[in-house]
C-alpha cells in the first residue's frame, strides 16, 4: 500500500464530511507516528491485570470490569485490523490507520458499511463508519502502546500504577462548643470523605495538642463505621475529659489540636498527605454557676447546622 500522509488524509476527510476545525485539533494524527500496540503489549497488560494493577481507562470491552476479557478483546481487534487494514504485521500502527483513512477518503459512508461488513469498523458505537472512528483508532493505538511508550524507556507507567485504593480525608470538625471549661468533656463531629475507589470499613482518628512541647495526646478512637468510596460521613469523634486534676488536659488556654485520620498508617491510601485538619479550641476556669456539661448523649442527638 503507497503511503499517505495522515494529516493530508484526515483534512480532506474533514473537509468532505464538513467537520469543524476542533475535531481536526482533538485527533491530534501527528501523535500516532511511532506508536505500534503488538503482542509485546498485550503480554506487558496481562501482567497488569493479573498483579490488579489497570486502571478504569483500560476496560477495552467497556463492561465496567477490568480483566482477562480486555485483552481478548484487544488481541482479536489487532489481528482484525491488521489484516484488513495494513501489512499483516500481527500489529496495530500506522500503517493500519493511513489504510482505514484511505477506505474512508474514497467511499460514502453507505457504500463504505457494505464494503467493510458492519458494526465492528463503528468504533466510536455511534452507527456510522466515518472519520470519527479514524480518532478512535488513533486514540486505541496511542493509548495501548505501552512497552514501546513507557516500558523500554524506563518511564514509569503513570495509569497503570494507580490501584483501586481509598483515599481518607477530614472535610470539616465541629464541636459542641467553642470554648469548654475544665470539667468538661469534649466532644467533636468529624466529617471524613472518601475520595477513593475503594469503600473503607474502619478506621482510626487521632488529635494531638499541637502547641504544647511533646505534642500531648489528646484522644486517640477506633471507629467502626463504612465510608463507601466517593462518600463522605459525620462521625462522632470523643470523648476527652478535661481534668484540672489529671495528668494532662488540665490547664487552660488555647488548644491547637491536630487531627489525623489513619494516624499510624494502617490504611493504604491514595494519599497519605491529606490526612490532617487543625482545629483549636479554648479552655476557661471551672465556673461555679456554669451550666450543666452537655453530655455525649445530648450533642450526638445535636443537629450540626
Amino acid at each position: 500500500m503507497k503511503k499517505v500522509s495522515l494529516i493530508v488524509l484526515t483534512l480532506a476527510i474533514l473537509i468532505g464530511f464538513g467537520l469543524s476545525n476542533l475535531v481536526l485539533a482533538q485527533s491530534d494524527v501527528n501523535q500516532v507516528t511511532g506508536h505500534v500496540v503488538n503482542q509485546d503489549d498485550l503480554l506487558y497488560l496481562t501482567d497488569q491485570i493479573t498483579n490488579n494493577r489497570l486502571s478504569k481507562d483500560y476496560d477495552y470491552n467497556q463492561d465496567g470490569q477490568i480483566n482477562v476479557n480486555d485483552i481478548v478483546a484487544l488481541r482479536y481487534d489487532i489481528f482484525f485490523f491488521d489484516a484488513m487494514l495494513g501489512q499483516k504485521n500481527k500489529a496495530l500502527d500506522q500503517e493500519d490507520i493511513e489504510g482505514y483513512s484511505k477506505l474512508i477518503l474514497q467511499f460514502e459512508p453507505e457504500l463504505l458499511s457494505q464494503i467493510l461488513g458492519g458494526s465492528k469498523f463503528d468504533l466510536n458505537k455511534d452507527n456510522q463508519i466515518n472519520v470519527i472512528d479514524i480518532v478512535a483508532l488513533i486514540d486505541i493505538t496511542i493509548r495501548y502502546d505501552l512497552v514501546d511508550k513507557y516500558v523500554k524507556k524506563g518511564v514509569e507507567v503513570p495509569v497503570l500504577i494507580k490501584k483501586e485504593l481509598p483515599d481518607l480525608y477530614i472535610k470539616e470538625v465541629k464541636s459542641s462548643k467553642s470554648v469548654y471549661q475544665l470539667g468538661d468533656r469534649v466532644y467533636f463531629k468529624v466529617l471524613v470523605a472518601n475520595n477513593g475507589d475503594q469503600d473503607i470499613k474502619d478506621f482510626k482518628l487521632r488529635a494531638i495538642k499541637n502547641n504544647s512541647e511533646d505534642n500531648e495526646h489528646f484522644l486517640t478512637q477506633t471507629i467502626n463505621q463504612v465510608i463507601l468510596a466517593g462518600q463522605s460521613k459525620w462521625i462522632t469523634f470523643g470523648t476527652t475529659w478535661l481534668n484540672s486534676n489529671g495528668r494532662q488536659h488540665n490547664v487552660i488556654g488555647q488548644y491547637d489540636l491536630l487531627i489525623t485520620i489513619d494516624p499510624f498508617n494502617e490504611i493504604k491510601e491514595v494519599n497519605e498527605d491529606n490526612n490532617y485538619y487543625k482545629y483549636t479550641i479554648e479552655v476557661i476556669e471551672l465556673l461555679k454557676d456554669r451550666e450543666t456539661t452537655i453530655t455525649e448523649r445530648e450533642y450526638i442527638k445535636r443537629e450540626i447546622k
